[in-house]
C-alpha cells in the first residue's frame, strides 16, 4: 500500500510521467521496483500517464493550399530543379557563379 501511495503521490505531482519515469524515480529512491510492477499498480488504480492525443499534425484548414510550381519541369540534369525561378513571372534557369 506505501508503494501505491508514493506511485500516486509521483503521479499527482508530475501527471505526463509514465510508468517507465515513475520507475525510475522510484529506484532513485531506493526502493527496487521494476516497470511492470508499476505499470500493473497503476492500472490497478486507473491513471495512465497525459499524452497528447490524436490529430494534432492535421492542418489547418484556415490555411491556404499553394500549388506545386515545379510540377512541368522537366529535370534535365542532377538538382536542375534547384536553381529554377519560382516568382511566377517567368520559369528560367538561374545562373549559380559558383559552387562550394
Amino acid at each position: 500500500m506505501q508503494l501505491k501511495h508514493r506511485i500516486d503521490e509521483i503521479y499527482t505531482q508530475s501527471p505526463f510521467y509514465g510508468a517507465r519515469r515513475i520507475a525510475a524515480q522510484l529506484q532513485r529512491e531506493g526502493m527496487g521496483i521494476n516497470r511492470k510492477t508499476v505499470a500493473r499498480y497503476m492500472q490497478e488504480m486507473g491513471i495512465a500517464a497525459i499524452s497528447p492525443g490524436p490529430n494534432l499534425s492535421k492542418r489547418n484548414q484556415k490555411e491556404g493550399v499553394y500549388p506545386y510550381l515545379l510540377r512541368h519541369i522537366s529535370s534535365a540534369y542532377p538538382n536542375h530543379r534547384k536553381y529554377v525561378c519560382l516568382t511566377g513571372r517567368r520559369k528560367r534557369n538561374i545562373v549559380v557563379s559558383s559552387y562550394l
